[in-house]
């Protein structure tokens, strides 16, 4: 979580008062192929995965610090901004799935201002 003044939320551009914002990121980054190996020029451990077309490189003393170092870059590269505990907690039960949002506004678009009297 992060927490800076007037910093706004990237859906629904709230300014929350009593929770800092979360830092958003895209789920699939967990799913990247990561590669350990030996070094060639030092005694370390070179981790290495591509996300999002791009190559991401850790280096570590051993293959769990290499693992623990690309981990944080993929984490860090899946970032897509910062969303109120609301909209981050609506978007996660929503499993990450933009189509599944679209079928929940349109379902509210539908029944829009209409009551069950039963």
């Amino acid at each position: 979580m992060i927490s800076r003044p007037n910093e706004k939320c990237a859906v629904c551009g709230s300014t929350p008062k009593k929770r800092s914002l979360h830092r958003d990121h895209d789920h699939a980054w967990k799913k990247t192929k990561i590669t350990i190996r030996k070094s060639a020029f030092a005694d370390r451990y070179v981790a290495s995965g591509v996300y999002n077309g791009e190559m991401i490189v850790a280096l570590g003393i051993d293959r769990k610090n290499a693992r623990i170092g690309i981990n944080k870059l993929l984490l860090e590269a899946s970032q897509r901004g910062v969303l109120c505990f609301n909209c981050n907690t609506g978007i996660r039960k929503f499993f990450d799935k933009p189509e599944r949002l679209r079928a929940a506004a349109d379902y509210l678009e539908r029944f829009h201002g209409k009551t069950d009297k039963a």
